[in-house]
């Protein structure tokens, strides 16, 4: 019995022992907290192969992403991501020289949820698995909108700082992503992933 009831107490635990219950969030989502948001920010790659073909600078990227249990130690949350990063040209068929990037991923989430007043905040980890497409943007020919250049699978693995009011929620998140079966830069000759990269942003949403 003891085998059994630890795992659950840990993930129902709300937070610290002593924390008052919530009462305002009498729904099913409520007491656990589910959260809907939009993030933007920053990311490059850090394959050496991948470094040898980029310019200066770094990447844009965006998500849209769902968390479920923000309240609770331990959550889960699925993404969709978007990323586009300027590579030197003749690295990718495109002439715009943009290497876009997009996929899903899905996590388990650790946080650590506690009050400050009316604020709710809880520093987290993340870890997942996904994939991410890429492909070269090129309008004078729509065709290449859709064309797949190369497949990565990820393991997303990070952390970050969320916090809500009311129905505001916000959080900060570094993210790094190795990835496997990619090699549209060829095998990177450190011998890691080609394709591993960081992503850091902001995001912002409602929190139900």
């Amino acid at each position: 019995m003891g085998v059994w009831w630890a795992p659950r107490a840990l993930a129902d635990t709300p937070g610290p022992p002593g924390q008052p219950r919530d009462e305002s969030r009498g729904s099913l989502q409520g007491e656990n907290g589910l959260a809907v948001t939009i993030g933007i920010g920053a990311m490059d790659f850090l394959g050496r192969a991948a470094r040898e073909a980029l310019t200066d600078g770094v990447g844009l990227y965006g998500d849209l992403r769902v968390v479920y249990r923000t309240r609770r130690r331990l959550a889960v949350e699925a993404g969709f991501t978007r990323s586009q990063r300027q590579v030197l040209p003749g690295w990718v068929r495109s002439s715009k020289g943009w290497l876009f990037g997009q996929g899903f991923e899905a996590s388990l989430r650790l946080n650590h949820p506690h009050p400050v007043g009316r604020v709710f905040m809880s520093p987290f980890v993340v870890a997942g698995l996904g994939w991410t497409d890429f492909s070269p943007p090129d309008d004078r020919d729509p065709m290449t909108r859709a064309r797949r250049i190369d497949r990565a699978g990820i393991i997303p693995l990070g952390g970050g700082f969320a916090a809500s009011i009311g129905n505001l929620y916000g959080e900060l998140r570094f993210v790094y992503r190795p990835t496997f079966s990619a090699d549209l830069f060829g095998p990177a000759t450190t011998g890691g992933p080609s394709m591993q990269a960081w992503f850091a942003g902001i995001a912002g949403g409602v929190e139900l």
